[in-house]
């Protein structure tokens, strides 16, 4: 194992101590969104209508998931 890899690794389980499993998981949610800016800004791919709507689904997904939304009753 690389010690970059190894590194990342740490610090992958570091964030799962810190803020708990179900949020470090969230993290796997935001990799479509961020490749399609990515391709976006550095080799010119278009963005549709769609894939904006798709990033949008993402970022709610995400936000409900971590808490940073929330619809109901507050405590």
């Amino acid at each position: 194992m690389s010690p970059a890899r190894a590194f990342v690794y740490i610090l992958y389980f570091r964030l799962i101590r810190n803020v708990g499993p179900a949020k470090a998981i969230t993290v796997t949610y935001l990799i479509p969104a961020f490749a399609m800016l990515w391709g976006f800004i550095f080799i010119d791919e278009t963005v549709t209508p769609i894939m904006i709507v798709g990033c949008s689904v993402i970022l709610v997904g995400t936000a409900l998931a971590t808490g940073m939304l929330s619809f109901g009753r507050s405590r």
